[in-house]
């Protein structure tokens, strides 16, 4: 159905042809847990949901491609030419539309957008730097990049001689540079844990400004026209820090009694999504979406479906945004507020992705890092998973207590009980080899429930008190891309009546109570 071929190879693997020609080679890696079990192949099967199957002399792989989300970037050992560390604190497009990534303890990491290459640049191949631990870059010229770092200040990075300048040494300490922005005066502004500051790149002159609500600074965003900054404070809110005043203007933080105040005082990202709106992501408050000129919050968080509130990064996708978390991704449409979670089962790096870490290139590619590497995806390139599981009713429990003869249950012959067996239970599960724990379920018995009755974790069914008459239960089962079975599965029931509510016995009692009565008339005649 892919239009691939699998080929087992002896003792080297799965050859992968593919439909443009190109051939891969899988093989079993000891550093990777998700690599082939083993080199040697002996079966290959595919199931009706379209996982492949592989049998090794070492186990079972399998591989499912309708759970191939996102692709990923990651440090391997040995292998010089990639990402010398997996925890990825920054992510930059350049001018020549390389990505940049910086790492807690690798330096900076370049991935060329001609040869599709990792270039790294560390203490162990370059000059100057102190330490491996960056946190923040930015393009100053082609060539040369601000670097900022966890422990030892910025440097003006140049490429081309591997050598880092480190600058603004007038000014102790320098904590966690987290954020660099330059305006239109040829000014350089570094948040940073420990303040607010700025560089005057000509003059090359450092001010801090002092101001207690100007620390746990995680991200700047430049407001051209207004001529200020909204700052994203780890421990004061929301600033606007006007650049004419040289001063915070405005400090929007959490109201209890106001419901369109920011969701938490924790800001930890800021992404532009029109003129004058802003979604904001927030350390235990989920995002907020916030109006600049209005001066109002609209919040968003688990109540609205999201499976986490540490939101790290945010990216816009036209009426909708992408979020990195402390459980994975998720896309929220803010156009009908439906939500799609993404774990491990995706193929995320890790449920833990960074702050910073966060970016769209110019091709619309999206890329998330997190502590175990970065992934990335084209949004209009996400697969949805089409195959539509099949759902089983597998146990009935009357009186929590198992019913032995479901095999025996068809449509011409229901499940028959007794007015006193009026409890019933019903247990299904969807068969769903691609990511079974992401299944939906909906069901309902004609003849109570008015509506389908919807569940993701529950996969039990029960019902009390039923009444004496016809009933059917039906169920469906969703994959994790919503697509539905189109036929229910279903169960008829047939609970009979006491014996005294039976139409024979009803009749019997009626000619029981008229003859009683016509022999009282008749009696009475006599007399």
């Amino acid at each position: 159905r892919y239009s691939q071929e699998w080929v087992g190879v002896f003792n080297e693997g799965i050859e992968l042809f593919q439909p443009d020609g190109e051939v891969k080679l899988l093989k079993h890696d000891p550093n990777d847990i998700n690599s082939l079990a083993n080199n040697v192949v002996e079966k290959i099967f595919e199931d009706a949901s379209g996982n492949i199957w592989f049998g090794t002399i070492s186990g079972l792989s399998v591989y499912r491609p309708n759970m191939q989300k996102f692709k990923k970037i990651g440090a391997y050992k040995g292998n010089i030419n990639g990402l010398q560390d997996d925890n990825i604190y920054h992510a930059y497009q350049d001018s020549r539309e390389d990505i940049w990534f910086c790492t807690y303890n690798g330096g900076i990491a370049k991935l060329d957008n001609r040869t599709k290459k990792i270039i790294n640049y560390n203490k162990a191949n370059s000059k100057g730097l102190i330490s491996n631990s960056t946190r923040v870059l930015l393009e100053e010229k082609p060539g040369f990049y601000w670097v900022g770092t966890g422990n030892n200040g910025l440097y003006l990075f140049n490429e081309k001689n591997k050598e880092f300048n480190r600058v603004m040494t007038d000014i102790h300490p320098i904590i966690y540079i987290k954020d660099l922005k330059k305006t239109d005066d040829n000014t350089l502004w570094v948040g940073c844990g420990n303040g607010l500051f700025v560089y005057n790149i000509e003059k090359k002159e450092s001010r801090k400004f002092d101001d207690d609500r100007l620390t746990g600074i995680y991200q700047i965003e430049y407001l051209e026209k207004e001529n200020k900054l909204l700052i994203a404070s780890f421990n004061s809110g929301l600033l606007v820090f006007d650049l004419e005043k040289n001063m915070v203007e405005n400090q929007f933080v959490h109201n209890d009694s106001d419901s369109l105040s920011l969701s938490n005082n924790s800001v930890m990202c800021i992404t532009k999504l029109s003129k004058d709106i802003y979604c904001l992501g927030t350390f235990g408050g989920g995002f907020s979406v916030f109006d600049y000129q209005k001066r109002i919050f609209v919040n968003y968080g688990i109540k609205d479906g999201l499976s986490n509130e540490a939101i790290y990064g945010i990216l816009k996708e036209e009426n909708a945004v992408w979020l990195s978390s402390n459980k994975g991704l998720s896309r929220y449409d803010l156009s009908n507020n439906s939500v799609k979670n993404y774990d491990i089962n995706a193929q995320v790096q890790s449920l833990e992705f960074n702050e910073g870490a966060f970016l769209k290139s110019k091709d619309g590619t999206m890329y998330f890092g997190g502590i175990n590497g970065v992934n990335y995806f084209n949004p209009k390139n996400l697969k949805q998973n089409n195959y539509a599981p099949k759902v089983e009713i597998y146990k009935i429990k009357i009186f929590e207590e198992d019913y032995p003869y479901i095999s025996n249950l068809t449509r011409d012959n229901p499940l028959k009980l007794t007015y006193k067996q009026n409890f019933v239970g019903f247990e299904f599960v969807a068969i769903n080899f691609s990511n079974p724990e992401k299944c939906l379920y909906k069901y309902k018995l004609e003849g109570v429930d008015k509506d389908w009755v919807y569940t993701t974790k529950s996969r039990y069914a029960k019902y009390i008190n039923l009444s004496p008459g016809v009933y059917t239960f039906y169920v469906k089962a969703a994959n994790e891309d919503g697509v539905w079975t189109k036929e229910a599965q279903f169960i008829k029931i047939e609970i009979s009546a006491p014996f005294w509510r039976e139409l024979w016995f009803l009749l019997l009692v009626g000619l029981l109570l008229a003859g009683i009565v016509t022999f009282a008339i008749i009696q009475r005649a006599k007399r």
